[in-house]
């Protein structure tokens, strides 16, 4: 790491310090603008290839020629992952798996214990983890903020513990294998893995939104693995009790307040449904919705019930909405929600209602990123754990 300054050069080789400013990277992820139109997501020095990520930030250096505007911080006036181009994508994933993943072999794991203050009360449990299982997402911008936000919650909750990834959905997982080089396991390789490891007690926590079908198949998954590990439990999904539907409605719909300003406004959030008894989720989230007084909020869902159809049959009864707020009811605001809802295809939500004579306006901002949402699935976590004794 070398920060230069009217030509001064201070070198930092320690690799606490270098673990910081790759996590501070990633965070703020930057491209240049080329001259010619184009960008890159070269900040100007190389980078490790290994691991795809940065190890110089250079901040000022005129005479060397360098004066590319970085503050103290080190963002740019453009520092969103959006802007980067398709292999700065790849090497911010690249680097984010494998420092959420916290694998033994992995480079957060050794400048972990090499930034581990000697006194520090929270060392890690012997042969312990927690399996954070996701649907998962092929894109990308998505996926580090909700459910890279959600492992990273659990992970700084507990840090006593090694947090690992897992995606049910091979689909993805091999998408992201053969476009990004992103290696995500699945359930059974993450559980082989956790063996193989020698890790003994393992806690499981999903980020499914509901005991639905693939709940299940979890549920099942882990009962052939019971005889390989000491204690393995597993956490609940994020709508179970009462006391989640409270801390998830105040999630949404403080998340989306700003819209909720008169009866000419609609906010409509778009479920994904299930076949499972538990699609009731919705239409209890509607009631509690409705019975807290947020009379301008409506629940739908892609493929089962309340349908759109309900929904703007509720519209139409209400007869004062002039324009309609789109926005996931998912951890991911993934392909549902960006072409599902809010694509331009004939059969989209969007379109739909946009024909019926509303304006449609669609957030794409997935459960996830939201802290209330973060601090349920880390409550379960700890339930989990809570349940082992």
């Amino acid at each position: 790491y070398a920060l230069v300054t009217g030509g001064e050069m201070e070198e930092r080789t320690d690799f606490a310090f270098l673990l910081e400013q790759a996590k501070r990277l990633w965070r703020n992820w930057c491209v240049m603008e080329m001259p010619e139109g184009g960008k890159r997501n070269e900040l100007f020095w190389g980078y490790d290839d290994q691991f795809g990520l940065h190890l110089y930030r250079v901040l000022s250096c005129p005479k060397a020629g360098y004066n590319n505007g970085l503050d103290l911080v080190g963002h740019l006036p453009v520092d969103r992952p959006a802007f980067l181009t398709d292999e700065g994508n790849v090497k911010r994933n690249r680097f984010k798996s494998i420092y959420l993943n916290r694998r033994p072999w992995s480079l957060a794991k050794k400048a972990e214990e090499a930034a581990q203050p000697e006194e520090s009360t929270s060392k890690q449990i012997e042969n312990a983890a927690i399996l954070v299982v996701s649907f998962g997402t092929s894109y990308n911008d998505s996926r580090d903020i909700t459910i890279g936000a959600v492992e990273e919650a659990i992970a700084k909750a507990f840090p006593e513990y090694e947090v690992r990834r897992a995606f049910t959905a091979q689909i993805i997982i091999d998408k992201l294998a053969e476009r990004d080089n992103l290696e995500v396991d699945n359930v059974t390789k993450a559980l082989d893995r956790a063996v193989a490891d020698g890790i003994k007690t393992l806690i499981v926590q999903p980020t499914h939104l509901m005991d639905g079908l693939e709940y299940g198949d979890l549920v099942k998954e882990l009962e052939d693995y019971e005889s390989d590990f000491d204690k393995i439990v597993l956490g609940d999904p994020l709508l179970t009790s009462d006391a989640d539907y409270e801390a998830v409605m105040s999630a949404i719909t403080n998340a989306t307040k700003e819209y909720d300003q008169n009866e000419e406004t609609a906010i409509i959030f778009m479920g994904h449904g299930t076949e499972a008894q538990s699609n009731q989720i919705y239409s209890t989230m509607q009631e509690k919705l409705t019975e807290a007084g947020f009379d301008n909020y409506y629940i739908g869902t892609v493929e089962a019930a309340p349908t759109l159809e309900d929904v703007m049959a509720a519209l139409k009864e209400k007869g004062t909405y002039k324009k309609v707020i789109l926005e996931p009811l998912m951890v991911v605001s993934g392909d549902h929600a960006n072409n599902d809802m809010a694509g331009d295809e004939e059969d989209s939500w969007k379109t739909i209602l946009t024909e019926a004579g509303y304006e449609v306006e669609c957030v794409l901002k997935g459960l996830g990123e939201l802290p209330e949402i973060q601090q349920v699935y880390v409550n379960h976590t700890q339930a989990a754990i809570d349940s082992m004794n």
